[in-house]
C-alpha cells in the first residue's frame, strides 16, 4: 500500500510540474540514452581488441614453433649394424653375470673381495663406454671386438672371484 500511495504523490507532483508550465525546451532521453551508453559499449571494444590481440599472439606462437620444429633436420634414427650388436652382446652378458652370480650364491658362495668387486664394476663401464662410442662411430669393428674381450674379461673376473672364495673356505 504504501508504494501505492508514493506512486500516487508522484502522480500529482508529476501533474502539478506540467501544469505549472517547466517544460524542456526539447527531448533530452535520446541524448542522455547516447551518453550513458557511450562508454560501455567503448570498454567492451578495447576489452574485445585486447582478447583478439592475445588470442592473435598466441596463434603467432604456435605457428613459429611448429615451423621451427618442422625447419629442424631430422634426429638420427638409423643406428648401424655394429650397435644392434653391442646392444645384444650386451642383454646376453648382463643374463650370463646375473645367472652365475645366482647359481654361485644359490650354491653357497659367497663373493667376500670388495677390490673384485670394484674391478668388476669398472668394466661394465667401460662396456657402457665402448657401447656408446659404437653408437657415435658406427663404422669401427675394432670398438665390437673391443667389447667382446672385455665381456669375456667380466666373465673371468666374476667366475675367478667365486673360485678363490671357495679355495680360502676349503683351507
Amino acid at each position: 500500500m504504501a508504494n501505492n500511495e508514493e506512486y500516487q504523490k508522484f502522480e500529482s507532483r508529476l501533474e502539478e510540474i506540467k501544469l505549472s508550465g517547466i517544460n524542456p525546451s526539447k527531448d533530452f532521453w535520446p541524448e542522455i540514452e547516447r551518453q550513458i551508453d557511450y562508454p560501455i559499449s567503448r570498454r567492451r571494444s578495447k576489452t574485445t581488441f585486447w582478447q583478439g590481440a592475445l588470442a592473435a599472439s598466441f596463434l603467432i606462437a604456435l605457428f613459429m614453433t611448429g615451423w621451427l620444429f618442422s625447419s629442424l633436420p631430422p634426429a638420427e634414427k638409423t643406428v648401424s649394424g655394429f650397435y644392434l650388436l653391442a646392444e645384444e652382446m650386451n642383454a646376453e652378458q648382463r643374463q650370463q653375470l646375473y645367472s652365475l652370480r645366482t647359481g654361485y650364491e644359490m650354491a653357497g658362495y659367497h663373493q667376500l673381495n670388495g677390490e673384485i668387486e670394484a674391478q668388476l664394476m669398472q668394466l661394465a663401464l667401460a662396456r657402457q663406454d665402448i657401447t656408446e662410442s659404437l653408437r657415435l662411430s658406427p663404422g669401427d669393428p675394432s670398438l665390437l671386438e673391443l667389447l667382446r674381450w672385455v665381456n669375456e674379461q667380466e666373465l673371468k673376473l666374476l667366475n675367478q672371484s667365486y673360485t678363490l672364495n671357495n679355495n680360502l673356505r676349503e683351507i
